[in-house]
């Protein structure tokens, strides 16, 4: 990358996200988001569900 986009043509984005995996064999994970700038949207929201296909812990 040699340069940045001028301001106007940037997207810029703060989320807020929370994971639950403590619902039986199902994790879900939840975002909510504001564009920061003229470029993007002013809100997003953002669900995905997902399916646990083992039970091995990390740690």
């Amino acid at each position: 990358m040699s340069h940045f986009y001028p301001y106007q043509q940037q997207q810029q984005q703060l989320f807020i996200t929370f994971d639950l995996n403590n619902i039986g064999d199902y994790i879900v994970n939840f975002g909510y988001g504001i564009g920061l700038s003229d470029n993007t949207d002013r809100s997003i929201v953002k669900v995905t569900i997902g399916r646990k296909t083992h039970e091995r812990s990390w740690f």
